[in-house]
């Protein structure tokens, strides 16, 4: 890991702000943050989702073809920490803060992080320079990318030191694996993913999940009728467009400017 200077040498060379809105600039691309409302059951808000929104000489580009690009440059691991600092700034500037944050992590940085005490200490003192300091960080990890046993032992004592740092595993489904990393990582949350609403076992799904005690939190809301199936069968939290859709920053502030 990249001592910590050189880590802030590097975001104040490419953290710029047009504006009034944190953008990143890497490698031809300008780069901001999208956030998606997640709300619980009663519509309150409970966090957002950061979202990365990449442009290429002021045209909108997919988050995808951005990430491939940086995979291709062999920079994912540096990319990925300059833009979980940007959605850190942008979220500082949101007038409807929220208790949670959830941030997407790569592969690769998670394994790079060998110390998580340490790493919640600096994430720690960021927010509070940032006046977030009451924020707690959601790290995201994506169910099929948890890809061995040893790292599925380092994440399982992750959580027993956590102060501000929750972790949630993303896109799951009913599959033979699940439930082995569910018991192993201790998730403080799970996403469950869209593709489940309409399986015949879904109900049951979302119980033996509950058994777990874990906030549970149904991705892919875009219909009353997912809120409703979601809410019957027994999640917590909701996300997706029926919910809200992801709004660029520039738009959110832009909003709360006219509102006044």
């Amino acid at each position: 890991m990249e001592t910590n200077l050189k880590v802030l040498q590097y975001f104040e060379q490419r953290l710029k702000i047009l504006d009034d809105v944190h953008f990143a600039m890497t490698n031809g691309y300008e780069v901001t943050t999208a956030f998606q409302r997640i709300v619980d059951k009663d519509n309150k808000l409970i966090g957002y989702e950061a979202l990365l929104r990449p442009f290429q000489d002021g045209i909108a580009c997919t988050a995808s073809e951005f990430l491939d690009v940086m995979r291709k440059d062999q920079e994912i691991e540096r990319i990925d920490r300059l833009i979980r600092a940007l959605h850190y700034r942008n979220f500082s500037l949101l007038t409807e803060k929220s208790p949670y944050l959830f941030l997407n992590y790569e592969y690769e940085s998670l394994t790079d992080i060998t110390n998580m005490d340490t790493y919640r200490k600096l994430l720690l003192k960021r927010q509070a320079e940032l006046g977030i300091s009451a924020l707690s960080t959601v790290i995201e990890i994506l169910e099929h990318e948890v890809k061995s046993e040893h790292w599925l032992m380092m994440m399982s004592q992750w959580r027993r030191k956590n102060d501000g740092i929750l972790i949630a595993l993303d896109d799951i489904v009913d599959s033979p694996g699940v439930w082995d990393r569910i018991r192993m990582i201790q998730p403080d949350i799970v996403k469950i993913d869209q593709s489940m609403l309409p399986a015949s076992n879904y109900t049951d799904f979302v119980k033996r999940l509950q058994a777990f005690g874990m906030k549970i939190l149904q991705e892919g809301i875009e219909t009353e009728q997912h809120k409703n199936q979601a809410l019957a069968a027994g999640v917590d939290w909701l996300q997706g467009y029926y919910i809200a859709y992801p709004a660029l920053i520039a738009l959110i502030k832009t909003r709360k400017k006219e509102v006044i």
